[in-house]
């Protein structure tokens, strides 16, 4: 094995790992089913429609010898390119090295294609799909291009969250509904219910019993046994609904007394809002009683509320994260890698009760809050 890595050093050639073991009579391959060849072979019959569809458009952004690059039919971000090879190679299963240098021209493609619209500096994303389970649904390779704005995670989260290492040793997670069945909440202005959820096949998660807060005038809290927080992580699983003005829930921190803290909270009937105005009113940071959502926008619009980017559905189950610096804190929504909002603390508190919130004439549901203080 080491005398043939030598030998290709030397000879300076771009070999493969798979032609290495192949050299060596090791051999990896899975075997395509019946199936899949059938389905391969029906899917080459037909003239490729990418080609096609560059043909009919000529929404052509690039092009070279080797490859084109053209805008889809749908938009998955404000910029998605396709790049495709002009020969058609069915999947990346069928690249072969004598294939490199059509590769390397995509890569290149995609590079330029970022610069003309833009984006290489912001950040985009390039994605080469393989196959069913990939998203593959055409049989001629193609590069998509992905930018204009932060894109989340690269795949689902659902996996990562079922089979996620253990959370860091000074982790703190709340049960919500046991600490309220054994006495240890309480909630103040809104009456507080265990829901006991039927299980029948859905999702572990989904059977998890949880506390529902009531719908009532005036914000609503429910104060952890948590003796002062300061800084650090605090996670919280919850759950809106999608009717506008009657969903506002979040996370109360440094809090004094029970008029006297700081929030930020989700509007849930904002997310996906056709009103670009209400849009950018999906997360809200206050600080009672001075600072209230009314005074802030107001008087310092658009700094303490924000659009979510990719939000989730509006009455599913979310996970609202917030990072509590000295001075700032950062809210995440789901697994997003960028968060949602970033703001500076409009009071001096440094420490104080932690809790979940709701506000004006909203109630909500509350599975779980995980903390995480700061070292």
């Amino acid at each position: 094995m080491y005398s043939l890595l030598r030998i290709v050093f030397k000879m300076k050639t771009f070999v493969t790992i798979a032609s290495i073991l192949a050299l060596q009579g090791i051999g990896f391959a899975q075997q395509p089913s019946a199936e899949y060849q059938a389905k391969k072979a029906k899917g080459l019959a037909a003239p490729s429609p990418f080609t096609e569809a560059a043909d009919k458009t000529r929404e052509l952004v690039y092009e070279d010898d080797l490859v084109i690059g053209f805008k889809p039919i749908s938009f998955q971000a404000p910029v998605h390119v396709l790049i495709i090879p002009k020969r058609r190679i069915p999947t990346f299963n069928d690249v072969v090295d004598a294939d490199s240098l059509v590769l390397g021209r995509m890569m290149l493609a995609a590079k330029r294609i970022a610069a003309k619209f833009g984006i290489a500096e912001s950040g985009y994303r390039l994605a080469l799909n393989t196959n069913e389970n990939a998203g593959q649904s055409v049989f001629h390779i193609h590069l998509h291009l992905l930018g204009g704005m932060p894109l989340g995670p690269m795949v689902d989260q659902t996996w990562r969250k079922q089979n996620s290492p253990l959370p860091p040793q000074n982790a703190q997670e709340f049960n919500l509904s046991s600490l309220f069945e054994n006495g240890k909440i309480s909630g103040i202005n809104r009456e507080v219910h265990v829901i006991k959820p039927i299980s029948s096949g859905s999702p572990k998660q989904d059977s998890v019993p949880y506390l529902q807060l009531s719908e009532k005038a005036n914000e609503g809290l429910v104060w952890l046994p948590v003796e002062d927080f300061q800084q650090g992580t605090v996670t919280v699983e919850m759950r809106g609904k999608d009717v506008f003005q009657r969903s506002f829930i979040g996370i109360a921190f440094h809090g004094a007394n029970d008029s006297t803290y700081d929030a930020v909270y989700c509007r849930p009937f904002n997310f996906f809002a056709k009103d670009s105005v209400r849009r950018i009113h999906a997360i809200q940071y206050i600080s009672h009683p001075t600072y209230t959502w009314k005074k802030l926008r107001e008087e310092r619009n658009g700094e303490f509320e924000k659009e979510i980017v990719n939000p989730p559905k509006p009455d599913e189950w979310l996970t609202l994260q917030l990072v509590v610096e000295k001075t700032t804190v950062k809210a995440f929504i789901n697994a997003a890698t960028t968060p949602s909002l970033v703001i500076e603390k409009l009071n001096n508190r440094t420490a104080g009760k932690l809790g979940i919130f709701v506000a004006d004439g909203s109630g909500g549901d509350f599975r779980k809050v995980v903390v995480v203080p700061s070292k």
